[in-house]
């Protein structure tokens, strides 16, 4: 990214978010002007130069060359943002190899602390009580010579108690701080690591445009996902994911212009893709006013692998009158995440709370009626006593259950990438530890077709 000193974190924040305002300010306009979109490039090209953000200045400058002497309007603006998004991957990819490594470093230090501070806690009630035995000591009928020892012991058991206590209270201090100085970076951080969906978007608006015009059926792809940001992992995958039920949509379900007009619909299809985040999900809809009843549609293998990889899954939602309805549900991903360590059957586990309605311990009313979230087949529940202790999920409007152990209290983890072979629930693992998301367990509607992942039920 640069060769000389390190670049501050604010100084990247503040040209991440000055690059999505221009992303929005060309979303917003079919044909900007260019001497307008040159200027504000030449800007932003300028402060990433002055940051020391080479990396940054170069792409932008390579930019401002291209747009000069592009005349198409469409491409020109598919163009800059695709330039632009890949400005703030840049920038991703530099945290991610370094400031991350610290961040998870500086976690681990505090989950340390945390448990020091615990230890000399406990420390301190038995010197309290080692204390009080000794005080019991001096008002039984000790020998003379017993008695100046004991009472010196006792003094010193009581400085060591005061400094222990003393400790203690410096060490919740710096803890108190570290914690939040840790937060602090890790929420600003995180918005370096996420890009706007909106570029992918206009891109394959283009895209399907072209493609609708070469193939006789006019098309408008519209998209609606202001607001809406993903993590930089996961930008390539959902792209070819949206990509490939686009062109389905367009090859397989909207008509040609004269079977529209026959069957009372306008001339050009409508193509709508709606995207929205919750606390833990990511909801993409892609719905076309096309060719009803058209049955399910086949995941290929080559979409399975982008599927998988996301740890999403595809839904077909109900026959309406025109059209057909699909619903990617995708974990958010997030550089850091807060979890809770459980055990279970399948070993120990770390639940996002994002995804935890409420923590239970003992029996409690009402559970019974939750659909239960099994890591194994759900006969391996049947065979073994259930614990009263687990977690209650809570996903866009869905409960279920899970029994497990609970192991400790919550902390914030790094999580990496899950490896090959990792089952849908899990998201991703913490020094090999993994970390799921009951999303693959959520119950469907009688309506609802899930086309990915295959269930167990």
């Amino acid at each position: 990214m640069s060769n000389g000193a390190p670049i501050h974190a604010e100084v990247m924040l503040s040209l991440a978010d000055e690059i999505r305002q221009t992303i929005e300010w060309l979303a917003e306009l079919e044909d900007p002007p260019t001497d307008q979109l040159i200027q504000r490039l030449h800007t932003l090209r300028e402060a990433a130069s002055v940051a020391g953000l080479e990396t940054v200045a170069s792409l932008l400058s390579e930019l401002e060359s291209e747009l000069s002497g592009e005349k198409d309007p469409s491409r020109r603006i598919v163009h800059a943002l695709d330039r632009l998004s890949g400005a703030i991957l840049a920038m991703a990819s530099s945290l991610e190899n370094k400031q991350l490594e610290w961040i998870d470093r500086a976690l681990g230090l505090e989950l340390t602390l945390n448990k020091i501070a615990l230890e000399l806690t406990r420390g301190t009630d038995r010197l309290a009580g080692s204390t009080a035995l000794l005080q019991s000591c001096l008002t039984a009928p000790p020998g003379a010579d017993r008695e100046p020892l004991l009472k010196r012991l006792t003094g010193d058991l009581g400085e060591v108690i005061a400094n222990q206590k003393l400790l203690g209270k410096r060490l919740r201090e710096s803890l108190f701080a570290l914690r939040t100085g840790t937060r602090t970076l890790v929420g600003d951080l995180s918005g370096l690591l996420t890009v706007p969906l909106l570029p992918t978007l206009i891109k394959l608006r283009e895209e399907i445009r072209v493609l609708g015009r070469d193939q006789g059926k006019p098309v408008s792809l519209l998209p609606r996902c202001s607001g809406v940001e993903v993590g930089s992992p996961q930008v390539e995958s959902l792209g070819r994911v949206l990509e490939y039920l686009a062109k389905k949509a367009l090859e397989e379900g909207l008509e040609t212009p004269q079977q529209r007009r026959k069957a009372g619909k306008p001339t050009v299809g409508v193509l709508r893709i709606t995207a929205q985040t919750g606390k833990s999900m990511l909801v993409v809809s892609v719905q076309d006013d096309g060719r009803s009843a058209r049955g399910e549609p086949k995941v290929p293998r080559s979409l399975r692998k982008d599927l998988l990889s996301l740890r999403a899954r595809l839904l077909k939602e109900p026959d309406g009158d025109f059209g057909q309805h699909l619903t990617l549900q995708v974990p958010v991903w997030r550089s850091t995440i807060e979890v809770l360590p459980v055990g279970t059957p399948a070993g120990e586990l770390l639940v996002p709370l994002g995804v935890v309605g409420e923590v239970f311990t003992g029996g409690k009313d009402g559970l019974d009626a939750l659909p239960v979230v099994s890591l194994q087949r759900r006969a391996a529940d049947t065979r073994r006593k259930r614990p009263e202790s687990g977690v209650v999920f809570d996903v866009a409007g869905w409960r279920g259950v899970m029994y497990a152990e609970l192991l400790n209290t919550h902390f914030r983890v790094v999580p990496s990438q899950p490896e090959a072979g990792d089952p849908p629930w899990v998201i991703g693992r913490v020094r090999s530890t993994p970390v799921v998301h009951p999303l693959p367990f959520m119950e469907l509607t009688e309506e609802q077709v899930c086309l990915f992942p295959p269930t167990e039920r």
